[in-house]
């Protein structure tokens, strides 16, 4: 064990929390935290070499466990390369611990190599940091604290610490007892008096479920309060929120509606999480619902410009509280818009009949023989868009990084997920944010059931999607080609590479991609040849509004 007594001492407060993984950058600086983590009996350690990949593959590890995890990193820039993955965990409230190792504070400044102004860097993305030194007083209090808030809060909380030199110094006969220090949670109790008088009262209700994690008492206590028919349920791919009775695909919903204005309805709740369909954003903000609740007790988001209550507890209580002082009100509104929208994926079945092979026929394929009971991963851009389009099969567990919305991390993040998981886990990722993060691959603990379905469309087909760059004379600044594929990336990081590029046996080879396997496995399907993969989007949504 390492012969630094702070290090040994935030090590035992760690262990006590339940906090027992530690995803380590190699280093210098931070050898006394490597050799007492890697002596630790109690602590897992893994080693990713890129920080930023290492960043999004612990906040993925903390997804599926719930609680934080630790990276570790030595002084200068490499801390900084945590910064992407700290700010879509604070966004996304998900726990971790970073660890940075640092100079003296009388050695900042003074010219010696690998030294920056590390304390408080990630300050504006991280509520609770210290700055300890060795041979100091007190860090004993100020590291409880710290990981209790960032366990209660949900968010990354930054530990850095000057060390002296010499850094390899050990010990024997350390003593690991240590006595378990549990987070009590406690759910606050709330008045719905006044609130209910307006719910009872109110013809249009509607709850909108974005980023979730799975959770079938939420469903059941969902599925409860959709009995009413006042009320409608807006679901996203990301919410995990599964029923014949609610509304899967917004956007979808959306592009036949009518008559927006009487759609607004009088009460809408929403949940912490983000929401993916941009159309949904837009129409609330323009046509704003009398009441807005959120319910969190992480955050407050005003995501429409209407919030008129945060409730601070969770949503499970919330509706069980709302059940208890509901009245049913028959006024036909959820009955009339699940109407609506079963009339338009009635549309959406028969245009897809009639495309050819295309990114929107791709996805149908994808999502038609993907099995039930796995772990799905979107990466951001085009991809979490078009699984809007899509109904999930019940039985899948869906992530996606919303927090920030960047491609920077979504393989890592999804290989972290992989790595705490028994399920097996599946990433469908675009090109871009596939080769922009090549170097999560480089980890030695990746299972073989792991799966990348990558969508080679030869750049950001977003920007195709999206109007106003293709009006520009810069759109090799947007799309950005490149002519790449992954055959070699894969290659050289041990992955079984399959790749398809027609509809010819597309349902058969997908159906065969999850099968056991010694290597993990990545298909490319090749759409870099169909160049009209965005107008046959656009040609869809003018179908279904007809």
């Amino acid at each position: 064990m390492t012969d630094k007594t702070i290090v040994r001492d935030i090590i035992s407060k760690l262990v006590s929390f339940d906090i027992n993984q530690v995803v380590i950058s190699p280093g210098s600086r931070n050898a006394p935290f490597i050799i007492g983590f890697d002596s630790h009996s109690k602590v897992e350690t893994y080693s990713i070499v890129d920080e930023r990949c290492a960043g999004f593959v612990a906040m993925g590890m903390a997804q599926t466990s719930g609680k934080p995890v630790v990276l570790l990193c030595t002084s200068g820039s490499a801390l900084l390369n945590y910064y992407p993955a700290i700010v879509e965990a604070y966004y996304s409230n998900i726990p971790l611990i970073v660890i940075s190792a640092d100079r003296l504070s009388s050695h900042i400044d003074i010219g010696d190599g690998q030294t920056i102004r590390q304390n408080g860097v990630f300050d504006k993305h991280c509520d609770y940091s210290v700055n300890l030194q060795e041979g100091e007083g007190n860090y004993n209090e100020k590291t409880e604290e710290l990981i209790r808030k960032s366990i209660e809060n949900k968010t990354p909380a930054h530990i850095n610490i000057g060390l002296s030199e010499p850094l390899y110094g050990t010990i024997y006969n350390y003593n690991e007892n240590i006595e378990s220090i549990y987070v009590d949670y406690k759910v606050e109790d709330i008045d719905l008096r006044g609130y209910s008088k307006i719910w009872n009262k109110s013809a249009k209700k509607v709850f909108l479920i974005g980023v979730r994690e799975k959770s079938e008492e939420l469903l059941s206590l969902l599925k409860e309060i959709n009995k009413d028919e006042s009320v409608l349920v807006l679901t996203e791919s990301t919410s995990n929120m599964v029923s014949d009775d609610f509304i899967p695909s917004i956007d979808l919903f959306l592009q036949i509606l009518k008559d927006k204005p009487d759609f607004c309805p009088d009460v809408l709740v929403t949940f912490e999480g983000a929401v993916v369909s941009k159309k949904i954003k837009q129409l609330f903000r323009e046509y704003k619902p009398k009441n807005h609740w959120h319910i969190s007790g992480l955050n407050s988001l005003d995501t429409f410009g209407c919030l008129t209550k945060n409730f601070d507890i969770d949503a499970n209580s919330f509706i069980k509280h709302l059940l208890a002082v509901s009245e049913h009100v028959n006024s036909g509104y959820g009955t009339r818009y699940i109407e609506l929208y079963h009339k338009a994926l009635k549309k959406h079945e028969e245009c897809l009949k009639t495309v050819n092979y295309s990114d929107l026929k791709v996805f149908e394929s994808i999502f038609k023989t993907i099995p039930s009971k796995i772990k799905l991963h979107l990466s951001n851009s085009s991809v979490v868009r078009y699984a809007q389009l899509f109904e999930m099969r019940e039985g899948l567990n869906v992530n996606s990084n919303r927090g920030a919305s960047g491609i920077d991390g979504s393989t890592s993040t999804a290989i972290g997920n992989a790595m705490n998981s028994k399920k097996q886990n599946v990433l469908i990722t675009g090109d871009i944010s596939f080769f922009y993060d090549s170097n999560a691959l480089w980890n030695i603990y990746i299972p073989n059931n792991f799966r990348i379905i990558l969508i080679n469309n030869d750049g950001g087909g977003i920007f195709k999607i999206l109007p106003g760059p293709d009006k520009t004379k810069s759109a090799k600044y947007f799309q950005t080609p490149h002519g790449y594929t992954a055959e070699l990336l894969c290659k050289m990081y041990g992955f079984e590479y399959n790749n398809i590029d027609n509809l010819e046996n597309i349902d058969d080879t997908m159906s065969k991609f999850y099968d056991k396997s010694e290597k993990p496995k990545l298909l490319e399907i090749d759409t870099r040849l169909v160049s009209d993969s965005h107008k046959v989007l656009k040609s869809y949504f003018e179908y279904i509004e007809e």
